[in-house]
């Protein structure tokens, strides 16, 4: 029988173009998928909560509720750079208010006021605040080297919120008070996949944002949505909607790129 055999050179490129090749991969992977959280740097953690699986940016216009052939791009319209928009607690229902210097805050990072012109589109992020990536994201940032070894970190990360809690950061809300906000936004807010009865909210927690110059407010929704019907990697995407102060957010979230330690990470 005949052997056939790669000439030396050509053997010594193609091993060379392979380890190129896993390592590239290597590279391409996200922080998440390949070290464990207390290793991830900071600029790991505002691409996990501000451009990632569980974090999107949603393109907005405040007062405006689009048609149906004017909703804003599906699996969350264009994702950027966000960074980490305000701490969630699992002892307030993943809760959180922004940092002071928070450069999520539409203000800042725009230079200008969102809110001059009703009509001008701005962008609010929406993070699905429950899963446990973006936990292990909070603890990071706020315990730094010490999340390996704190026994209150593994003690927060151990505890199952038993909830879906999905955040909207930036919105622009009405002046008719923050009780009125959460009223509406309870009753205008479902969270989907097809097939199955869309959830509805438990609870909105509504948290003061920035002032614009012409006395609009922004603001962070928290929602926090009943686990009675749970979603699967089999229902492939799960819709969030809400309509607040007549601005209407959408964003599709795929469940095969929401796996997280081999499951599914809600």
């Amino acid at each position: 029988m005949r052997m056939f055999h790669l000439d030396r050179p050509r053997g010594l490129v193609l091993l060379a173009a392979a380890s190129l090749a896993a390592a590239a991969t290597l590279l391409a992977a996200d922080a998440w998928q390949t070290k464990p959280f207390p290793q991830w740097t900071d600029k790991d953690v505002a691409k996990l909560v501000g451009s990632s699986p569980w974090a999107h940016e949603v393109r907005v216009t405040p007062g405006r509720v689009p048609s149906a052939a004017g909703l804003p791009a599906r699996h969350g319209g264009t994702m950027g750079d966000a960074s980490n928009h305000g701490p969630m607690s699992a002892d307030s229902g993943m809760r959180g208010a922004p940092d002071a210097g928070d450069p999520a805050s539409h203000l800042e990072r725009g230079g200008s006021d969102p809110l001059t012109e009703m009509g001008q589109t701005i962008t609010v992020v929406v993070r699905w605040q429950s899963a446990l990536p973006l936990r292990q994201a909070e603890v990071r940032a706020k315990y730094g080297s010490e999340a390996a070894t704190s026994d209150q970190v593994k003690q927060q990360l151990a505890q199952d919120p038993n909830v879906y809690v999905v955040a909207v950061f930036g919105l622009p809300v009405s002046q008719a008070g923050i009780e009125f906000t959460r009223r509406e936004a309870l009753a205008q807010t479902t969270l989907s996949a097809k097939g199955k009865d869309p959830l509805r909210p438990l609870r909105v927690d509504v948290t003061p944002g920035s002032v614009s110059a012409t006395g609009g407010r922004l603001a962070d929704l928290y929602f926090t949505f009943p686990k009675n019907t749970p979603f699967a990697i089999a229902d492939k995407e799960v819709d969030f909607s809400t309509t607040v102060d007549s601005t209407a957010v959408r964003s599709t979230f795929r469940l095969k790129d929401m796996m997280f330690g081999g499951s599914l990470s809600l």
